[in-house]
């Protein structure tokens, strides 16, 4: 929870009371627990589409979601109503919920099964030392460009980086995972084959008794 004071500080500030402002960080959950739901299965449907179809949602939604995140950190204050921060908040929420369903879905279908704990691995190290450097990189702007305001709006282009490099796997995607497809059925069509030619050497390598050459049983009288 530490990465949510500096946000929730500016939001009292904003809204007078901690409690309100406690408030809008919920509805801005509940509005990102239904982006995920939407990026699960608003992915899925483009996927069946064309395979590079997620990626812009992806990377759509992220942009996407700056502008009302602007609007609540630059226009939003104790005297608009309830329903005007709920429904920036829900919206705010609602975009960054997106992505992350379509990433980890496209990285599974990218790496080889025996590389993909590696892979998820790396994913959520990065993931949670963004997490952890956003807030302190937010927190040493403050100081440098004259509030909080301005600090988190500037922090905020970092979602725009991340829509841009998830638009780019669009470029990359396809190819990615046919070479991967080609590989493992490559890889598939050589297993039946190895174990029939070892079955035969082992085989070959039995006396008429069944027994290895070396090792037929001797009777104890």
């Amino acid at each position: 929870m530490k990465h949510q004071r500096p946000c929730l500080s500016l939001l009292a500030r904003l809204f007078c009371t901690l409690q309100f402002a406690t408030l809008t960080v919920l509805v801005f959950g509940l509005g990102n627990f239904f982006g995920m739901i939407l990026g699960g299965a608003g992915g899925m449907a483009l996927y069946r589409r064309d395979k590079r179809y997620p990626a812009i949602l992806a990377g759509a939604s992220a942009i996407m979601g700056c502008f009302p995140f602007w609007i609540l950190l630059n226009h939003v204050n104790a005297s608009s109503s309830f329903i005007t921060i709920g429904v920036v908040a829900v919206s705010t929420g609602l975009a960054s919920g997106v992505a992350g369903p379509i990433i980890k879905a496209t990285l599974q279908n990218v790496t080889f099964p025996q590389s993909r704990g590696q892979a998820f691995a790396l994913f959520n190290t990065f993931d949670d030392f963004g997490r952890g450097l956003g807030p302190v990189f937010v927190a040493s702007l403050i100081t440098r460009v004259g509030g909080r305001t301005q600090a988190f709006n500037i922090g905020v282009l970092g979602w725009v980086f991340c829509g841009f490099f998830n638009l780019i796997v669009f470029f990359t995607v396809e190819r990615d995972e046919r070479n991967l497809q080609t590989a493992i059925a490559a890889s598939l069509s050589k297993a039946p084959a190895e174990q029939i030619t070892s079955v035969g050497l082992d085989y070959a390598s039995q006396d008429s008794d069944g027994y290895a050459p070396g090792s037929r049983r001797r009777n104890i009288v």
